[in-house]
């Protein structure tokens, strides 16, 4: 069966350079993975930052955002309030919010 699924930049980095130590591991997984990839900007941001040391890794990138294989499909500003609601709920740890570039605590008085 194959699940579509968001993807982090140690994911994005491995399918794109073939000599990181899971580019193998990446590939044979995303066999198992319906397209397209689901990312955030903050991961594409990071990636493109990243992928300046791979032989055309920016290039791929590219490649891969514009034959819709990776899309950028969530919106925070319109999930904001579901997210905070499952992070109060299930105690999700504020990593999400800092790889998103926010503070956890938004809409919070100081």
């Amino acid at each position: 069966m194959h699940y579509q699924v968001i993807v982090d930049i140690g994911i994005l980095l491995a399918l794109i350079d073939r000599n990181d130590v899971h580019h193998t591991w990446v590939t044979e997984r995303l066999k198992e993975i319906a397209p397209p990839l689901l990312t955030c900007e903050a991961v594409i941001s990071e990636s493109w930052f990243l992928l300046q040391r791979v032989k055309r890794g920016r290039e791929i990138l590219l490649q891969l955002l514009a034959q819709k294989q990776i899309i950028i499909q969530f919106d925070l500003d319109a999930e904001l309030v579901t997210v905070m609601t499952l992070v109060e709920s299930l105690s999700i740890s504020t990593s999400f919010f800092s790889r998103c570039g926010i503070s956890p605590n938004v809409g919070a008085i100081p």
